[in-house]
């Protein structure tokens, strides 16, 4: 980094450069920013042309998995017969995750029916040390799927 006390060795063309190279970092993370944007926005329209729900989740786990970088992901919704949540598409998860995690009632230790319940994102950086999980069944299915956060 160029300071007042080594100006004179660098010079105004190397101070132009680190420049134009921080603008180039910010140019590519706001084309990335609008790339996910539009995304999300194209997902959005086809909900509202009336598209398949369940091929409209499938793309928003493709979505998501592009815009995170996730290894895994999975969508579940409210089955308002049973009030329960069902697990309605998925990538990349093996068959027991998905049989534990097919159908969450009330209570269970799930991330998806903390937000549920609080009606915000729950972001869960540590399974392991989470109070959702600790002393819980699923924390033994997330650890042998390979799940560490969620």
């Amino acid at each position: 980094m160029i300071t007042s006390d080594n100006w004179d060795a660098y010079g105004p063309e190397i101070l132009a450069q680190e420049r134009i190279t921080e603008l180039e970092k910010a140019n590519q993370a706001l084309r990335t920013e609008i790339r996910d944007a539009n995304v999300l926005h194209t997902l959005s329209t086809r909900y509202i042309e009336g598209i398949d729900s369940h091929f409209i989740c499938q793309e928003i786990i493709d979505a998501a998995i592009a815009i995170t970088k996730a290894d895994k992901r999975n969508i579940q919704l409210l089955d308002q017969s049973t009030g329960k949540l069902k697990i309605v598409v998925h990538k990349s998860f093996d068959l027991p995750f998905l049989k534990f995690f097919e159908s969450v009632d009330a209570g269970e230790a799930t991330t998806c029916r903390t937000a549920m319940e609080r009606m915000e994102r729950v972001i869960i950086e540590d399974v392991t040390r989470s109070p959702i999980f600790v002393g819980s069944d699923a924390l033994e299915v997330l650890l042998t799927e390979g799940v560490r956060s969620i």
